[in-house]
C-alpha cells in the first residue's frame, strides 16, 4: 500500500514540476480553473488532420469530463534560439510565426478563426496576440471529445502557448462561456 501511494504521489509531483519549469521559464502564471482537476499529461494530442500534434505539458478536466483543457508551448522565445532562426529567414518574427502556426493548423473551410483584441488580451493573459479556432479532427480524442477549441496566445518576444479545449457534445452550447471563465488562468507576468 505504501509503495503505490508513493509511486502515484511521486508521480503527480512529476507532472506539478514539469509545468512549475515550464511556467518559470515562460515568466507565466497558472491557477487551477474552478470545477477542474489535474489530470495525467502524458499524452499527445494528435488529431489525425495531417498537421502538426501537441505535446500537453499539463492537463485538466472539468470535474464532469465534459472538457478536457491542455496547455502545451509552442515556442519558448529564447533570444538564443531566436537568432539561429533569424539567420536562416532573416524576415522571422514572432507574429509571422504565431500567423503561420495559425494558418497551418486552422480549420478555416468549417469554423472561422477569431482573433482576439488587444485589451481582451491585457485583461485575461496578459498577452500581445492571441487567438480561437478550431481543427478538423478525423479521429474523437479517447472517443469521448469530439469537439475542440484552440487557443493561442503569445507575447511580442517569441513566447507563444497553446490551450487545447477538447470537450463532449454535451458541453458544446456552454464552450464560449467556459473558454472565458478560464482564459485569466494562464497568464504571462510581464
Amino acid at each position: 500500500f505504501f509503495l503505490v501511494c508513493f509511486h502515484l504521489g511521486a508521480y503527480a509531483q512529476s507532472i506539478d514540476r514539469r509545468l512549475k519549469i515550464n511556467l518559470n521559464e515562460l515568466n507565466m502564471s497558472f491557477n487551477m480553473p474552478n470545477n477542474y482537476i489535474e489530470l495525467d499529461s502524458g499524452f499527445h494530442f494528435v488529431c489525425w488532420d495531417g498537421k502538426m500534434a501537441s505535446d500537453p505539458i499539463y492537463t485538466v478536466v472539468k470535474k464532469d469530463s465534459s472538457v478536457l483543457i491542455a496547455y502545451s508551448i509552442i515556442f519558448h522565445g529564447k533570444q538564443d534560439d531566436i537568432k539561429r532562426i533569424q539567420r536562416i529567414n532573416p524576415e522571422w518574427t514572432s507574429v509571422i510565426n504565431f500567423k503561420n502556426i495559425v494558418k497551418n493548423l486552422a480549420d478555416t473551410i468549417n469554423h472561422k478563426v477569431n482573433h482576439y483584441d488587444s485589451i481582451y488580451l491585457k485583461n485575461t493573459s496578459s498577452a500581445d496576440m492571441g487567438c480561437e479556432f478550431s481543427r478538423n479532427c478525423v479521429v474523437p480524442f479517447r472517443e469521448k471529445y469530439i469537439n475542440n477549441r484552440i487557443v493561442i496566445i503569445g507575447k511580442n518576444d517569441g513566447r507563444q502557448v497553446q490551450i487545447i479545449y477538447l470537450f463532449t457534445d454535451m458541453a458544446k452550447e456552454k464552450m464560449e462561456a467556459e473558454i472565458k471563465n478560464t482564459a485569466n488562468n494562464l497568464k504571462f507576468n510581464d
